[in-house]
């Protein structure tokens, strides 16, 4: 309806209401009188129908009119501002709400009023106002006053559908501290009981016509039967009686009691034409509640069709969560209303927290990638300087065994050099070339010791960078299981959160479970809301799940990266020994060929010098069996040291295994994370 007629438009509902109405009663009562009297035809129908209208219907209706238009021509000049573009203050609003909501207690009053004065008006124009006061006559005016709440709630329930989109533009979304109206139900359950009593007394009063009409024949025949009537009187007595009693049972004003039929000339009964009458005022009873039953219904249909829509619109409009509902009126669909409104709030703010939250996961695994890939780095540094490791300490160890060999060889000439002291004026020749030949011992085994002493001291260094590589890996692990433990703290407010979305759906699901089917589209809103919660909580408790595992396999790790510390630990410790032993033979080889030298020399004074030949000899025996046993405990050290390296190898490549667990489980992480962003995409936050 457009603004600038509201006014008029609601004055013209309310009159056509009681316009209506009374123009169908006084068409069945027409039908009826005529059915008292035994007279047919409808000749006299509009005269008699118009009379009424004119003297008893139209001057209340007029004054009824003129009130609802000048209380609803407020409300239309806040409309006539709205749809011109004005903004109003929320006082204002406020102000035009409560008129809008108290136009119907105008209405109500109004006709209440309306009825009542128009049957007292009837009665004084006939002459009888004194008998309003009869119980029969309190009867019709208590069926009058039932009959205003009837047809003001038809009115209302009109009005409202008319004052929607006015009750939209104002923009109230929330009940707040505002005085709640009585519940739809409630208000039905009036209405209802408002039609009892109108069905009961109007149907009595119109049947008690039939009856009071009935008594005056009863009352002739039995003045025949007792004689008080001579048989010649009865048609004149009779015309006489109907003729002053007519007036409270027939509405016709004009009727000649002339052409009525005599009670005894006519082939229906009263008790049959007692039926008839009640059976038309039920159909007229029938018609009028359907009437006004349709009206009311059509009201709450249209405010729930609202709500719908708008519900409608959260879905059809991209799940724009911003979308409110505008409430009309404060009774219980203003309540649901305002709940749902609240329900929005509340998913609106949700999807804000899983927004962050997603986005804070997602930041968090990115991170625990960034902080894999530098240890798998280290790692990686880690298993290569632990593989060269191991490469050196087996070619230490071949060295060292060329080295035993060697000193073997130079005490096997030794042994010789000194079984051939007895006989050394005949050998010296082949004592000089033994001589020779183990100084050139000598020397290769100086050369030997100082490269295992610089061999050791490399692989100590390496050792030492190995350990750091260790250290700086299990602060990376450290560094990662905190950023698991913060994940695990984001997905337990996120798990939470989703709890708390599945109970407000569940809720909100119920209330449009008791809207019945016009809540369905509310319900649609309400499931898809709890699916969605349902999948973040799933998808939270495999996030949780993944990273829990991820958490083992890290502390997992930063064990075998402390066993690795330990190991490296050791292996420096064992080549910082070996590097001392390489030095101890060094010297002592230095120190054996001083020896040789000056057994050369005393090779040449051999004759004179056998016997301190042969000490020298067997000194120098001792000496090298020294050194091979110190050489035999440096190989077995390097072995052990190359086995080390080796199980170290191994513990590097088992992390670097464990990186790529914890690297699929953040993959699948952040893989859970997108389709929570695309599962919350669906909805405008």
């Amino acid at each position: 309806m457009a603004t600038k007629r509201l006014a008029l438009g609601v004055t013209l509902q309310s009159l056509c209401i009681i316009l209506g109405v009374y123009l169908v009663m006084q068409v069945f009562t027409f039908f009826k009188d005529g059915l008292l009297l035994g007279m047919t035809g409808i000749a006299a129908l509009p005269g008699a129908v118009l009379s009424f209208m004119i003297t008893a219907v139209i001057p209340p209706a007029v004054a009824l009119g003129l009130l609802i238009f000048l209380f609803a021509l407020r409300i239309q000049k806040v409309g006539e501002r709205l749809e011109a573009g004005d903004s109003i203050t929320p006082e204002e609003a406020e102000r035009t709400r409560t008129r809008i909501l108290g136009f119907s207690t105008v209405v109500l009053i109004a006709n209440i009023v309306g009825f009542a004065a128009g049957y007292v008006l009837l009665m004084v124009l006939r002459g009888r106002a004194a008998e309003i006061v009869r119980p029969d006559r309190l009867v019709i005016l208590v069926s009058n006053l039932a009959g205003g709440v009837i047809y003001a709630s038809a009115q209302t329930a009109l009005h409202d559908i008319a004052f929607a989109d006015l009750s939209e533009r104002l923009g109230i979304r929330e009940i707040g501290s505002r005085k709640r109206e009585s519940r739809s139900t409630s208000r039905q359950v009036f209405l209802t009981i408002s039609i009892a009593v109108y069905v009961v007394t109007f149907i009595q009063f119109n049947v008690r016509d039939a009856a009071e009409f009935d008594e005056i024949g009863d009352t002739v025949l039995a003045g025949l039967v007792s004689g008080t009537i001579a048989p010649n009187d009865a048609e004149s007595e009779y015309r006489r009686l109907l003729g002053e009693r007519m007036g409270a049972f027939i509405s016709r004003p004009d009727v000649d009691v002339g052409r009525v039929p005599l009670p005894w000339e006519r082939d229906d009964t009263a008790t049959r034409r007692e039926q008839r009458v009640f059976f038309i005022y039920a159909l007229f009873i029938l018609i009028v509640a359907s009437g006004v039953q349709v009206a009311v219904s059509s009201a709450v249909g249209d405010r729930i069709s609202a709500i719908s829509r708008r519900v409608k619109d959260v879905l059809d409009g991209g799940g724009d969560l911003g979308i409110r509902l505008n409430i009309r009126a404060m009774d219980d669909l203003g309540e649901m209303t305002d709940l749902i409104n609240r329900l929005l709030d509340r998913f609106h703010s949700v999807a804000r927290d899983i927004g962050r939250a997603a986005g804070q996961t997602r930041e968090s695994s990115r991170a625990i990638d960034r902080e894999l890939t530098r240890s798998e780095g280290s790692a990686t540094a880690t298993r290569d300087a632990a593989q060269s490791l191991e490469s050196s300490l087996q070619e230490q160890a071949v060295a060292t065994r060329g080295f035993v060999a060697a000193l073997r060889a130079f005490r096997d000439s030794v042994t010789l050099a000194d079984a051939a002291t007895d006989d050394q004026k005949g050998f010296v020749a082949e004592t000089s070339a033994a001589m020779e030949e183990m100084a050139a011992s000598i020397r290769s085994i100086s050369t030997m010791t100082e490269r295992a002493g610089a061999l050791t001291g490399e692989l100590a260094e390496r050792g030492e960078s190995g350990g750091a590589a260790v250290r700086d890996t299990r602060a990376a692990i450290d560094e990662i299981d905190a950023a698991a433990g913060e994940v695990l703290g984001v997905l337990a407010s996120l798990n939470k959160i989703s709890v708390d979305i599945n109970l407000l759906a569940m809720n909100a699901a119920i209330e449009a479970a008791h809207a019945g089917e016009h809540g369905q589209g509310f319900a649609v809103v309400a499931d898809e809301v709890r699916t969605l919660a349902t999948n973040a909580a799933q998808r939270t408790k495999a996030i949780k799940t993944l990273i829990a595992a991820m958490g083992d396999r890290v502390r997992n790790g930063v064990q075998r990266a402390d066993a690795s510390g330990v190991v490296l630990t050791r292996l420096v410790e064992g080549l910082k020994e070996s590097a001392s032993i390489s030095r101890e033979i060094a010297a002592a080889a230095k120190e054996q060929a001083a020896g040789t030298s000056v057994v050369i020399g005393s090779i040449t004074k051999a004759v004179d010098s056998a016997e301190a030949v042969g000490g020298l000899m067997n000194e120098q025996s001792r000496k090298s069996e020294g050194i091979a046993q110190s050489l035999e405990e440096v190989l077995v050290k390097l072995e052990a040291l190359a086995e080390s390296a080796s199980r170290q190898s191994e513990d590097v490549r088992a992390l670097e295994e464990s990186f790529s667990a914890v690297r699929r489980e953040v993959d699948a992480n952040l893989k859970t994370v997108g389709a929570l962003d695309a599962e919350m995409a669906r909805f405008k936050v």
